[in-house]
């Protein structure tokens, strides 16, 4: 059995109109970082929105953790919860 990690992401501003106020999880293999988390997003998101179309925005959103702003090569642990941010006013 291959193990997998649920990391719960929370998404803000702009994405609110797709997914309001629910979470989102993804199941991901063990030593999955956050650019394996920002591949799966969007089909995630579509499961759960099939009108969001707005993969770009997702390309250029802020990621967080209760401490600070992740960088795409950061391992993520299971049980993680995670903030999306997306730009405000433009960037």
């Amino acid at each position: 059995m291959t193990p997998h990690l649920s990391v719960e992401f929370t998404l803000y501003g702009a994405f609110r109109a797709h997914t309001g106020h629910a979470p989102l999880r993804l199941t991901l293999p063990a030593g999955a970082t956050l650019a394996d988390a920002r591949r799966e997003l969007p089909a995630a998101l579509r499961a759960v929105a099939p009108g969001f179309a707005d993969d770009a925005l997702l390309a250029v959103s802020a990621f967080a953790d209760e401490r600070q702003l992740l960088r795409d090569d950061t391992p993520l642990s299971d049980g993680a919860a995670i903030a999306v941010l997306p730009p405000i006013s433009g960037g």
